[in-house]
């Protein structure tokens, strides 16, 4: 059942995947003009593409193993110890980056006068520099324990032994393995289902509940109300942005679950 599951998930995901590549690249031409230049969470946006591109980009070696037959990761050693290692740190931090970018959000919401350090791009540079290396080093044990394992099997068709090299590429500590399904479990709890949707919940209450508060906060000045009431927009166009982002992140989570406490045993 999780052979025929995962079959079929792999012709969606590779839709999705070839979708979300073309759509990451209009919207990174787009961040990248000059009217985004001085607009704090375009660089966020920028960084969380580009992490969101190599996921994506994963699907179709996941594709070309299961359905093509073709393992990307047996070609050699370096490979295998990396190839889930990165997908892993930029799935990672995309998360991560989506709860950065609903912090700036919020804080130019509520407090558009203050903390002008949060806008500056060596702020923005050192945030996500701390992200990738968090990331980079909660998942350490992956490289260090995931061989590429190269096995003899005897075969006797029609009376004649054969000798067939087998190739695997797998955690080789199964506590190892626990720890990672774990930490990404965890992860997925506290950035996702966490921080997110409490930033967004917070958004939503200031913007509904304290709209005379946010006006008698704004300058006076017509440049920046209009950038108020772009920021708000972007604001409730992000609290949309989180809550699909949970929806759709929201298998791949029962599926963590499932794993870290055995329910689901693949083939």
């Amino acid at each position: 059942f999780y052979g025929r599951i995962t079959f079929i998930f792999q012709y969606v995901s590779i839709v999705i995947a070839t979708i979300g590549l073309i759509g990451n690249c209009l919207s990174f031409a787009v961040f990248l003009r000059k009217r985004f230049e001085n607009i704090s969470f375009a660089f966020y946006m920028r960084v969380k593409l580009v992490v969101d591109g190599v996921v994506l980009l994963n699907s179709f070696k996941h594709y070309s193993s299961f359905v093509l037959d073709a393992y990307f990761e047996f070609t050699s050693n370096i490979v295998c110890k990396l190839s889930e290692y990165v997908v892993y740190v930029c799935a990672s931090g995309s998360f991560w980056l989506l709860a950065i970018i609903s912090f700036d959000r919020l804080i130019t919401i509520v407090y558009p006068q203050k903390f002008e350090f949060i806008r500056k791009r060596y702020f923005q540079i050192i945030s996500v520099a701390c992200i990738l290396l968090f990331d980079i080093i909660i998942y350490l044990p992956m490289p260090i324990y995931r061989e590429l394992v190269i096995e003899e099997i005897e075969v006797n068709n029609s009376n004649n032994l054969s000798i067939v090299l087998t190739k695997s590429c797998f955690i080789t500590d199964a506590s190892v393995a626990k720890y990672i399904d774990l930490t990404g479990l965890i992860e997925a709890i506290v950035v996702l289902c966490g921080l997110n949707n409490v930033m967004s919940a917070i958004i939503i209450l200031f913007i509904f509940r304290s709209r005379k508060k946010f006006n008698s906060n704004q300058p006076k000045n017509s440049n920046n109300s209009s950038t108020a009431v772009r920021d708000r927009k972007f604001a409730i166009n992000l609290i949309v942005l989180n809550l699909i982002n949970f929806i759709c992140n929201l298998p791949f989570l029962i599926i963590l679950i499932c794993l870290a406490y055995g329910l689901i045993v693949p083939d």
